[in-house]
């Protein structure tokens, strides 16, 4: 009865450090659920885990290794966009920061930004049906200016500050 009851509480704790974007400590109190019953963990739970272990890579700016965790956080709920819309944001920086070196008019970089933005669209066709996703029109913004497409850039960057500023507002 003891283990259940500290096993829930580590299991609920990292939800709300989940919540309030305390990933580490959401990681380590699933680790002390796991010692306490392996078999025990959900689906939502190793979905947390997946996205965790992601957001903290991108904060490292492990991008590859990022888009690994949210591609596992994709696999265990589909339907769910926001592992697909952190997968998309982690692999346009993965594409940035590996080709800050080079120049827009370089083909090697123009080929891969223009890769990028492909994928970008078809990320803002499926996770902007109803809720439009700022970070993912920042992104793309930040594409088109690489492009010098500054007028489609403005207009990203447009619906980007006005989608935050009513989630926020």
């Amino acid at each position: 009865m003891y283990d259940f009851l500290i096993f829930n509480i580590y299991i609920y704790r990292s939800y709300g450090y989940v919540a309030i974007e305390k990933y580490e400590h959401a990681l380590e109190d699933l680790k002390r659920a796991k010692k306490i019953n392996p078999k025990g963990i959900d689906r939502a739970t190793i979905y947390n885990k997946w996205l965790s272990r992601g957001i903290l890579k991108m904060d490292t700016e492990e991008y590859l290794m990022a888009s690994k965790f949210f591609g596992k956080a994709s696999l265990r709920y589909p339907s769910n966009k926001d592992a697909f819309c952190l997968n998309v944001i982690s692999i346009v920086r993965s594409y940035s920061f590996s080709l800050q070196e080079l120049y827009v008019d370089s083909p090697q970089k123009l080929q891969k930004v223009e890769q990028t933005m492909k994928f970008l669209n078809v990320a803002i066709d499926c996770c902007c049906k109803e809720k439009k996703q700022p970070s993912l029109y920042f992104f793309r913004g930040l594409l088109n200016y690489q492009m010098h497409k500054f007028y489609d850039a403005l207009n990203d960057f447009n619906v980007a500050i006005a989608e935050e500023e009513e989630a926020t507002g």
